[in-house]
């Protein structure tokens, strides 16, 4: 009996935080902004395992919902880096890639960061309109690649960290986000790369 009443206890502790998990995950879904397309600048710090000193580049970037993702770097030198959920195209190098990774900034760029369920388990907590996600993969592919990924953020992505399986990480800060209602006529000829 005792066993049996423990037993039901646990059961109800566990429905209890993973209510309070999907509320707080709906919570940080409402505060998102939940837009076509989001542009903006970035800056990345990359510590390679074997470098004293990481990595930085910066340049802007633009999101358009069910697209994908132009990523283009303005410095240290200039490249442009085309994603969507299957695809990346880098210097006119094509490949696939773990579906999961590209569904990342589509979710969270978009505002909908339920959808990452899907790909990963996920730690949230908000306080003060600043909420953290901790996401560790769920699918082989993408733990073959990362061991977990950070975001911080508000009413916007603020901060990603990525965490490679061989030990390096990235740290992505985003700035200056805005929604614009219309692409410009250079981002409509980059995204067009990634239609089908």
């Amino acid at each position: 009996m005792i066993i049996y009443r423990l037993f039901i206890f646990i059961a109800l502790c566990l429905m209890v935080d993973m209510a309070v998990a999907e509320d707080v995950l709906q919570q940080i879904q409402n505060q998102l902004s939940q837009a076509k397309i989001a542009s903006g600048q970035f800056q990345q710090e990359k510590q390679l395992k074997f470098l004293k000193k990481p990595l930085i580049s910066s340049g802007d970037f633009t999101y358009q919902h069910k697209v994908g993702l132009v990523w283009k770097t303005n410095s240290p030198f200039t490249s442009t880096l085309l994603l969507s959920e299957t695809r990346l195209i880098s210097n006119q190098i094509e490949r696939e890639i773990p579906i999961g990774f590209g569904r990342i900034f589509a979710s969270v760029l978009g505002g909908d960061i339920q959808q990452l369920d899907q790909d990963f388990v996920i730690n949230s907590q908000l306080k003060n309109h600043t909420w953290d996600l901790t996401l560790n993969p769920k699918n082989q592919a993408l733990s073959k690649a990362i061991v977990m990924l950070k975001l911080t953020g508000d009413s916007e992505l603020r901060l990603l960290e990525i965490h490679e399986v061989n030990g390096n990480v990235a740290r992505i800060q985003f700035d200056k986000i805005t929604h614009p209602t219309e692409l410009s006529p250079q981002q409509v000829t980059d995204f067009e790369q990634l239609l089908p």
